[in-house]
This record gives structure tokens, sequence and C-alpha cells, in this order.
């Protein structure tokens, strides 16, 4: 299981993405991400958790929990 902090720190560096939180994500994550999948399909299987969701704006990504 793998904080959402990890997995963004992966994300910036893969994808060159500048991250921002709004919110503490208490779930963990557990699964592979390949790079060649684009960002926005990498955020909407997060999302799909119901854990997290994600705004982008340019290369600045807001990370927060979903609301209840």
């Amino acid at each position: 299981k793998t904080r959402i902090e990890t997995i963004m720190r992966q994300l910036a560096r893969w994808y060159g993405i500048d991250i921002v939180y709004s919110g503490k994500v208490k779930d963990h994550f557990t699964g592979t991400i390949s790079k060649q999948v684009g960002i926005e399909k990498v955020f909407r299987m997060l999302e799909l958790t119901g854990a997290v969701q994600f705004s982008l704006s340019g290369s600045k990504v807001t990370v927060r929990p979903s609301a209840e």
C-alpha cells in the first residue's frame, strides 16, 4: 500500500508536473501504472477509487481528498 504523496512524487518526475495538496488524503493505494499511460488516464484511475480528486492547470496539479 502506497501513500498518495509517494505516487505523486513519481508522477511529477515522469510527467514534469508540479504538485499542490489541498487537504489530506488518508487512503493508501495499490496497483501498477505504466509510464506509457497518459497523465489524464492515471488521474481518472486514481479518482475511481473514490479517495482522491485532481485539478489540472497547466503543469500544476492540485490533489485533494474526495468529498464524502
